[in-house]
């Protein structure tokens, strides 16, 4: 597994961006949105890209503040023409009286065996994958 802390976007990458009420309704729209971004990719890179965004999504309604009312998730997509970058931006720590016991911590194997790279800048939750495999 490839953790990193940091990642460069080049200057010329707009991302799609959309947010989410941080309850578990979202990750299907959320699913969708990131399909709809990898539109004309091959099959393999939209797998890749949906199932790894879901996992960062479902772990940030899951451990973060953005399972709190009120609260959300950003997720954004940069898609060069030989990779591709998705963001999800939690809510940051919950309070400790909040906290949840973490998981069983298979999503983030899964998004290492997915992805070129992912890591973590404070609440952004990243990774990065091949893409322009367009059919």
């Amino acid at each position: 597994m490839q953790l990193n802390t940091t990642h460069d976007r080049p200057p010329e990458a707009s991302p799609a961006a959309r947010s989410f009420p941080g309850i578990p309704a979202s990750v299907p729209e959320a699913r969708a949105f990131i399909r709809a971004q990898f539109v004309g990719q091959d099959d393999a890179t939209v797998f890749a890209a949906v199932l790894a965004a879901s996992e960062l999504f479902t772990n940030a309604i899951a451990y973060s503040a953005s399972r709190l009312p009120g609260r959300e998730v950003e997720i954004l997509v940069y898609l060069g023409e030989t990779w591709a970058a998705v963001h999800v931006v939690n809510a940051g720590e919950v309070p400790p009286c909040l906290r949840m016991r973490p998981g069983l911590g298979k999503g983030l194997e899964i998004v290492g065996m997915l992805t070129s790279a992912f890591g973590v800048n404070g609440a952004d939750w990243w990774f990065t994958i091949p893409a322009g495999g367009a059919r």
